[in-house]
């Protein structure tokens, strides 16, 4: 009888043993519950892009900070041309010029000799730009002046009627009222002359080179020198 209660017990506790042996080990026809499920698509919602390391974040902002620290770099500055030579340097007047007379019509021709003196020279590059220069817009000048009261005379180029002439120079003459002489003054030029014209026309204002206005009054002792008499603010006594 004992030993058939320890046969019975042993069996008892094998099968205890078979049943705790079958549950903990899974069987491979069944499904695992621990695998993650997969992904599924939600077709409303769009796509979603992979979260960015927190590293690349981290540099893209030291990179921004540090664009926004540096100052922007600075263009060099324009390249300077070289000036032209003509718009710095004048030509030179020409060193020769026929001088024609209107009183006798005779020629005389200035120009620069090789044996001549520096003097001599110099004397003629005065006389060319002179005439190159101050000739015709004096004598337009006076021209345009009304009455026969002025006068230019140029005659002292001439070598036919001025032989004993050095330095030729052009002649403002002037007609005075109860005069029996005109007034002459050599050495004028053509402001010189505007100045006369400006006067005699009443004008109140001098417009020289380049339009440059200033007050006639300005200039009242050039001009008493051009007329040979004592000027006012409107006629020359």
């Amino acid at each position: 009888m004992p030993y058939l209660l320890a046969a019975f017990v042993v069996l008892v506790l094998i099968a205890i043993l078979q049943g705790c042996n079958g549950k903990g080990k899974p069987s491979p026809d069944a499904p695992d519950d621990k695998k993650p499920a997969p992904a599924t698509k939600d077709a409303k919602s769009p796509d979603r892009k992979p979260a960015e390391p927190k590293a690349s974040r981290a540099a893209a902002d030291d990179k921004a900070a540090q664009q926004r620290q540096t100052p922007p770099r600075a263009d060099p500055p324009p390249k300077k041309r070289a000036p032209m030579a003509c718009c710095y340097e004048m030509a030179a007047p020409p060193t020769t010029f026929e001088y024609v007379c209107p009183t006798c019509g005779g020629k005389t021709l200035y120009a620069l000799s090789a044996d001549a003196s520096e003097a001599q020279r110099s004397s003629v590059r005065e006389i060319t730009l002179t005439l190159h220069v101050e000739l015709e817009t004096c004598r337009r000048t006076v021209a345009a002046i009304p009455g026969s009261r002025v006068e230019l005379d140029d005659s002292q180029f001439c070598r036919n009627c001025s032989p004993g002439v050095v330095n030729p120079q052009l002649v403002l003459v002037v007609r005075r009222p109860g005069s029996a002489e005109p007034h002459r003054f050599a050495g004028v030029t053509t402001e010189d002359v505007q100045l006369v014209r400006e006067y005699l026309a009443g004008s109140a204002k001098h417009v020289g080179e380049h339009g440059y206005e200033t007050p006639l009054m300005q200039h009242a002792q050039r001009i008493e020198q051009l007329l040979g008499a004592k000027v006012d603010g409107a006629t020359a006594k």
